[in-house]
């Protein structure tokens, strides 16, 4: 069978759905288009006038032009990623979502946008329609109420990773006792609460002298100045897949980002392919990733987006992350979670080897998994 994936393709492939390319299910040859770089420079343009009337126009005949043209290749599927075609194509298409906002360009849906994504689903020649998590299942839900038609196509198929840890020669416990190291990995550093984690970590330092973190971020200068303490290191995010995942993921004792708003944390999923432990907030999908207590440890949090704000939009989401100001409880329980598994290596050992099984052949998070889904999923259309 031969699918094709149409995608915003001004950039490569997001990381979730990079082993679908490397593993794709038996029997089906994925067509792709190569990313038309030069759309990266509009791309600013539309983070800032996105949620008006005309530039909503514009971006959808945009992406109708650019991203989702008919093919002269001769395929049996379109799988639209994240987006929903310009309009609704004379082929048999299934498509998928992190958050249903994804479906409108991450602009507000309005009357108009909600009737688009209506019917655009509950075309017969819409034959699957694939939310990421459960949590990104319950906000078609949440949107457009209990509707049999779309109901009954809806399967959620989870994102899948190797299990990084098997391939290394990582072990359970094989850090060395006189180090224990930290990681963040994240752009948008108010987002995903690199703030909180620093005024944590720099309380952290002052009672552990052998703790260490690394950030690998977009972080501006004002927040790697406030903290310039001789055991965090802020690295540019410009490492390849393979040395993000050789050099930070695989040695590091824990990975920590108490995020505010994320759809899917494809962050927190590398950690755990790489037998690392999360820390994280209770927020969105991240509960179908960890399990407090099995493979990580949530902390507290009063201000997560997509709790607060149900259908967020470009300019909802860049005004609530203009918010740099700490948020104290997430500060105290960071502080307070980091140091239980730094004093109980038990415990974090335990996390440890918990880590890895949703990987193995059956888990949720497998590509054998996430393969056998898809392949029911395209014979069914």
């Amino acid at each position: 069978m031969r699918v094709r994936l149409v995608y915003r393709n001004y950039k490569p492939l997001h990381d979730m759905y990079a082993s679908l390319k490397l593993e794709p299910p038996p029997e089906v040859t994925y067509i792709t288009s190569p990313p038309k770089t030069i759309l990266r420079k509009i791309y600013p343009l539309y983070l800032r006038f996105g949620d008006t009337w005309l530039a909503r126009r514009v971006i959808a005949k945009a992406q109708e032009m650019l991203f989702d043209k008919p093919d002269s290749q001769d395929v049996d599927l379109l799988h639209y990623m994240q987006m929903l075609p310009g309009k609704i194509p004379e082929r048999p298409f299934v498509l998928d979502f992190e958050h249903v906002v994804s479906l409108a360009n991450f602009v507000t849906i309005d009357e108009t946008m909600m009737r688009k994504i209506r019917d655009y689903l509950e075309s017969p020649l819409c034959k699957k329609i694939i939310p990421l998590s459960h949590a990104a299942r319950r906000t078609l839900e949440g949107l457009l109420g209990n509707n049999e038609e779309i109901t009954r196509k809806i399967e959620v198929i989870y994102p899948a990773l190797p299990d990084y840890y098997a391939l290394s020669d990582k072990e359970p416990g094989s850090q060395p006792s006189d180090t224990f190291k930290l990681l963040f990995v994240g752009n948008s550093p108010y987002k995903k609460g690199l703030h909180e984690l620093l005024a944590a970590f720099q309380i952290l330092a002052g009672k552990y002298s052998n703790i260490h973190l690394s950030v690998i971020s977009d972080a501006s200068k004002m927040l790697k100045n406030k903290y310039d303490l001789p055991n965090i290191a802020f690295f540019p995010p410009r490492f390849s897949h393979d040395e993000i995942i050789k050099k930070f993921y695989l040695p590091s004792n824990l990975f920590v980002m108490p995020t505010h708003d994320d759809t899917f944390g494809m962050a927190l999923l590398y950690a755990l392919a790489c037998g690392t432990p999360v820390v994280t907030t209770k927020q969105f999908a991240n509960p179908e990733l960890i399990t407090h207590g099995y493979n990580g440890l949530f902390v507290k949090s009063n201000r997560l987006h997509l709790e607060d704000v149900p259908l967020p939009n470009r300019s909802s989401t860049n005004r609530y992350h203009l918010r740099e100001d700490e948020e104290t409880i997430l500060v105290k329980d960071l502080v307070e979670k980091i140091s239980s598994l730094y004093e109980n290596r038990e415990l974090l050992k335990q996390l440890e080897r918990n880590t890895r099984k949703d990987f193995a052949t059956n888990g949720k998070f497998s590509i054998n998994t996430r393969n056998k889904k898809l392949t029911q999923v395209y014979a069914a259309c």
